[in-house]
């Protein structure tokens, strides 16, 4: 049987260790081809030793090779990847996708280990430059593809349109290894999932908003998401699901029929949903409150980004004070933990806008302390963005090649070449991201009890220090943001 070997880079040791995603976006890809083709995958946060099963998986049965990336540093590794497979066989096809490429999609095809690169949905364009590579045919006629006539005159086809996720077939679990994708907590057994794709609301800053997503939400119904729910019950004896999708509330009716679901099929599960806006949440009562958490709804992160007027006109999300705090109540008040993001950075941000978000999230901790306030973190312009855009025009510099990205990332944010900003003022921005991280000291993603303690046991100082913006003669943020440099936090 031929066969097709795809790659999931690794994203740095530190997000790796507390990364337990499975590589959705290959099994998805996989899912029309299982059945046709011997598939291997190797998910370098598991496979460090992928050359080696290079040595073994790559052979003349070997129809093309497959990677998927980010922005950022999982660049760096999907070209060391794709590389070393052109080193050893270099008529074997190299096929890239994800966020990164179809957003910047003419300089990706440009690098010499790509051959192809795959835009945007990949199920169906994937499946069909398969069968054009395999005939060893014309890829013209294969929608929703880049790939070189010659390096100075890329060509492109039309993009694909959407998947229809409700028609896609079972996921192939088979081609990973599930149990190291669950992770623990409070005892149970947590998995990640998605139940579907994309954003209806357009924030200038998020990739749902670039080319190829439209602002378009799609997603499978409350049926299948449960049926799979219960198949990963059954086979693999998940109790704790973690729902990661863009926005999971857009259709409050399929909420509504996944909670019913849950509640006539007696699941035993609980659930947390890491993706939603204020918007999509204000219509919760606390009856509806109540009733989430009896189907067993835990937490829910959600993204506020600015509560500024002036900055929500910028970055197009439209916040209202009154509806931020009616969600934080209704849903503390029924004990299920709100979570929120924050970011700075913005274009014409002041600080009396970043002392309105400083604000709010000492609101929350003083009225709603068992939720998570969250942090304010530098915003990343990324590529495929309408803030992006504005960066470029403001004089930013596009890099240009995948290692040129692969430093795109926040632990570079000091030297990330944004004209606009000074050194200085760069520098206020980490301050103000650590001084915010001390700030909540129960911090989701920060499971250290020694980081606990600490922060308590400072926290009278942070406040102060956040309240006036004052980060000078701190031995502390000058630490963190050594570590930080470092990779290690």
């Amino acid at each position: 049987m031929a066969q097709i070997i795809l790659f999931n880079p690794s994203n740095g040791l530190l997000v790796d260790s507390l990364d337990y995603w499975p590589p959705w976006a290959l099994l998805y890809i996989s899912i029309k081809l299982h059945n046709e083709y011997s598939i291997k995958i190797i998910d370098e946060r598991i496979h460090r030793d992928w050359k080696e099963i290079l040595d073994k998986e790559l052979t003349d049965k070997t129809i093309c090779v497959g990677a998927t990336s980010l922005t950022g540093l999982q660049l760096k590794f999907a070209a060391a990847f794709l590389k070393e497979v052109k080193r050893r066989k270099p008529k074997v096809k190299t096929v890239m996708g994800g966020n990164h490429v179809t957003s910047i999609p003419i300089d990706s095809a440009r690098e010499p280990f790509v051959d192809f690169i795959v835009r945007g949905d990949g199920e169906t364009t994937f499946y069909n430059l398969v069968k054009a590579i395999e005939k060893s045919g014309p890829c013209e006629d294969v929608k929703g593809i880049v790939f070189k006539g010659n390096l100075d005159q890329p060509l492109m086809t039309p993009p694909q349109e959407f998947e229809n996720l409700e028609a896609l077939g079972d996921l192939p679990l088979h081609l990973v290894e599930i149990e190291k994708h669950i992770s623990k907590e409070s005892g149970l057994r947590k998995f990640i999932i998605f139940t579907s794709r994309g954003c209806p609301f357009g924030c200038t800053y998020c990739y749902n908003s670039n080319i190829h997503n439209k602002d378009k939400w799609r997603a499978v119904s409350a049926r299948k998401a449960i049926d799979f729910i219960k198949a990963l019950i059954k086979y693999y004896g998940i109790n704790y699901f973690v729902i990661q999708d863009d926005n999971f509330w857009v259709d409050k009716k399929r909420v509504e029929e996944f909670v019913r679901l849950i509640e006539e099929e007696k699941l035993d599960i609980k659930w947390a949903v890491y993706g939603a806006t204020i918007v999509s949440l204000k219509y919760i009562t606390p009856e509806i409150a109540q009733r989430l958490k009896r189907s067993g709804l835990q937490k829910v992160l959600c993204g506020i980004e600015s509560v500024s007027p002036k900055v929500q006109k910028i970055i197009g999300k439209i916040i209202k004070m009154e509806d931020f705090y009616q969600v934080d109540k209704i849903m503390g008040v029924a004990g299920i933990k709100m979570i929120y993001s924050f970011m700075c950075g913005f274009p014409g941000e002041t600080d009396e806008d970043i002392k309105m978000n400083i604000d709010a999230i000492l609101y929350v901790r003083e009225h709603s302390p068992n939720n998570d306030a969250g942090n304010i973190k530098p915003i990343i312009f990324y590529p495929g963005t309408a803030l992006y855009d504005w960066a470029v025009s403001a004089g930013f510099k596009s890099p240009k090649t995948f290692e040129e990205w692969s430093n795109f990332t926040s632990n570079n944010y000091d030297t990330l070449a944004y004209p606009w900003l000074t050194k200085k003022r760069k520098e206020f921005f980490l301050n103000l991201y650590f001084t915010t991280l001390l700030l909540n000291p129960d911090y989701e993603y920060i499971k250290s009890k020694m980081w606990k303690y600490f922060a308590k046991a400072i926290y009278p100082v942070t406040k102060w220090r956040v309240k006036r913006l004052y980060f000078k003669f701190s031995p502390v943020l000058l630490i963190l943001r050594q570590l930080k440099k470092l990779k290690l936090i």
